[in-house]
């Protein structure tokens, strides 16, 4: 997803230029889709959700030893759906064919005004600076939609979350109301939910809006504002796929309600020659148990953008990232009393040559690296589910930080010799000092930085674990509110009394009874959704960035049981 431009990718630009709280997908369809897409979809959902495999069977697919199971959370008006072994199944066994027809995908499409709307798209951030693939899907998902049962998808689009009654729609980064998003304490995450919002907001004003009527619209004169838009994308951005041989994106029936377990993944997809996609279980699976996938070794930081969900209590594969400043770890090198050095010309060329100060004409004999201004660099969680080899390559502080705090502690020119012939990747490795006793002031430079970014968080993990438990007890008070039954938060029912957000503003205070008592007096029951959407946010939103926190906190072990290790050994000699 390519970025906003910089005055509105500022928070306080964002805020200033929409005015407004985002529209958020909830547990109904009734704030994923206009009101026009809810008629249009009347004859779309009324096909059982049975028809699935129906539909994938009849289609030259194969649906073996696999349920889908359906669980009503009559508490909440939800639906928990998810795939079930019917029988105890060995490892290597087929379980799901997904043919072609029975897959969204953007690159099967053959409608030109479709393609000529991809051309319109803003360009996505990776290499191949195309169209970002998030949004075409969500056109060719709409595009789908607009066909009613027409569409060759139909059946698989009646299953959708929105769509299908009381299966919600994933709250993803970019639907995440304003003052969860302020709750993240993370300022490159909200960077990008701020980015997708703009691109979702300015592409919808742009484009989508006078499509209606047009030579131009694809959609068969449906409408479609932000809110319909936004529920295509943040449909397709969970639930497709990735596919290593063509390097396209495919949401496939089926296996897009596999959840998803990186430590105890049973199941995993492969694409075929044919462009259908296969699961088959990668260990034993007993009768009755859920299928499980691995998305990938992704940290809160994506599962949350893209996914709308947090791994807990933490993700061995988050890290917290910042810009790395060379003059300002100098700064911080310098006793308080003195005026920070600046940095010498050898040590300015260390840094060009690691990649992290822009580089300027340089001696050929000093490799260059591609630097960028003020690269972003990492503290953070070790993947525990990584082989030696990549743990090696993922320690817990980025090498490129270890190899830079390396070079700046050097105390002159000359000792510049013990790294001028080491490649970034060894004199980045945490377990190859370059001495012992410099080690311990390199290590000591670590906690400094890992206490200084904890302290830069607006709460600590202590405060964010006790805001926690009173926004869990809010979200029971809701949920029994939806049933009307009374509010157990506390003898008087009250919610968290103050939940302070990087404004300083209250986020949830007062009572939840008086949600309550609106419900009763027959305002909008939708109140009392809202209500428990933006508490399930905000709950979502301190999970992150405690997990953040206590990834930060292993970190710190580590570097301080290093330290401790080194200086004992000293002592010993």
């Amino acid at each position: 997803m390519p970025k906003a431009p910089a005055p509105i990718s500022s928070q306080l630009a964002f805020q200033q230029y929409h005015g407004q709280q985002y529209s958020r997908a909830t547990a109904s369809t009734n704030s994923a889709l206009s009101s026009y897409s809810k008629s249009h979809l009347a004859s779309v959902a009324a096909d059982p959700m049975t028809d699935l495999e129906t539909w994938v069977t009849e289609s030259g697919g194969v649906v073996s030893g696999v349920r889908l199971s359906v669980v009503h959370d009559r508490q909440r008006g939800l639906t928990k759906r998810d795939l079930r072994a019917t029988q105890d199944l060995p490892a290597g066994q087929l379980l799901l064919s997904i043919p072609r027809p029975c897959q969204l995908r953007y690159d099967d499409v053959d409608d030109p005004r479709l393609t000529a709307l991809f051309d319109k798209l803003p360009r996505g951030s990776g290499a191949s600076g195309g169209p970002a693939w998030q949004f075409k899907q969500a056109l060719v998902l709409l595009w789908h939609l607009s066909r009613g049962t027409s569409s060759p998808l139909h059946t698989h689009i009646a299953s959708l979350p929105g769509v299908a009654e009381g299966v919600p729609v994933p709250r993803i980064g970019m639907l995440l109301h304003e003052e969860a998003v302020q709750q993240l304490q993370y300022a490159p995450l909200i960077e990008d939910i701020n980015n997708h919002k703009y691109w979702l907001k300015q592409f919808s004003a742009e484009v989508l809006v006078g499509l209606p009527g047009s030579a131009e619209d694809p959609f068969e004169g449906m409408p479609v504002d932000q809110n319909l838009f936004a529920w295509a994308v943040a449909v397709v951005i969970s639930r497709s796929f990735c596919l290593r041989r063509t390097s396209a994106h495919v949401m496939p029936a089926l296996i897009d309600m596999v959840d998803h377990d990186p430590q105890g993944a049973n199941c995993e997809v492969s694409s075929q020659e044919d462009g259908a996609l296969h699961m088959v279980t990668r260990t034993q699976v007993s009768k009755g148990e859920a299928l499980r996938l691995s998305y990938g070794p992704h940290d809160n930081h994506h599962l949350l953008l893209s996914y709308g969900f947090v791994l807990q209590p933490t993700n061995p594969t988050d890290k917290l990232y910042f810009d790395f400043d060379a003059q300002g770890l100098m700064a911080a090198l310098a006793p308080p009393a003195q005026t920070p050095p600046g940095l010498h010309a050898w040590q300015r060329s260390l840094m060009q040559r690691l990649g992290l100060l822009p580089s300027d004409p340089q001696p050929a004999d000093w490799e260059q690296t591609s630097p960028e201004l003020n690269p972003r660099v990492y503290i953070g969680n070790m993947a525990a589910t990584a082989s030696p080899q990549q743990q090696q390559q993922q320690q817990a502080v980025d090498l490129r930080l270890v190899a830079a705090v390396r070079g700046l502690t050097l105390q002159d020119e000359f000792s510049l010799s013990l790294v001028r012939n080491r490649t970034l990747s060894e004199l980045g490795d945490c377990s190859v000092p370059l001495s012992r006793q410099h080690e311990v002031a390199v290590l000591q430079v670590l906690v400094d930085l890992c206490t200084a970014l904890y302290r830069s968080f607006g709460s600590t993990i202590q405060q964010d674990k006790a805001v926690l438990q009173q926004l869990e007890e809010a979200q029971r008070s809701a949920a029994a509110g939806s049933t009307g039954s009374t509010s157990s938060t506390s003898s008087t029912g009250a919610a968290p009394a103050v939940l302070t957000g990087s404004s300083g503003r209250p986020v949830v205070q007062g009572k939840w009874s008086e949600a309550q008592r609106l419900a009763l007096s027959g305002r909008l029951a939708q109140l009392q959704t809202d209500a428990a959407t933006q508490v399930a946010e905000l709950v979502m939103a301190v999970q992150y960035r405690l997990g953040l926190k206590l990834a930060l906190e292993e970190a710190l072990k580590g570097v301080l049981a290093r330290k401790r290790e080194l200086e004992d050994l000293q002592q010993v000699k």
